[in-house]
């Protein structure tokens, strides 16, 4: 963030206040040092963990109750036509 900010303020100064691209420059830094930390660091243990657990499968789960779900009846209206 600091990086974004630090482009933007410097093109800002050398295009004028009003202009676009520095906030497009700013971005695009800010973009280009955090996939650069990003890559550059190693995740945490715990947290690189949670991405290989293994989830539930929802088929088997459907399979192993005879039950279907119930499609909702309307509710009928205490006011008459």
């Amino acid at each position: 963030m600091l990086a974004g900010s630090v482009v933007c303020v410097a093109f800002m100064a050398v295009s004028g206040l009003y202009a676009n691209e520095p906030v497009m420059y700013g971005m695009a830094a800010a973009l280009v040092v955090f996939v650069a930390v990003s890559l550059a660091t190693r995740p945490d243990p715990a947290v690189a963990g949670l991405a290989f657990e293994e989830l539930p499968d929802p088929a088997a789960a459907l399979s192993a109750t005879d039950e279907r779900p119930t499609v909702a009846q309307p509710v009928p209206s205490s006011r008459r036509a």
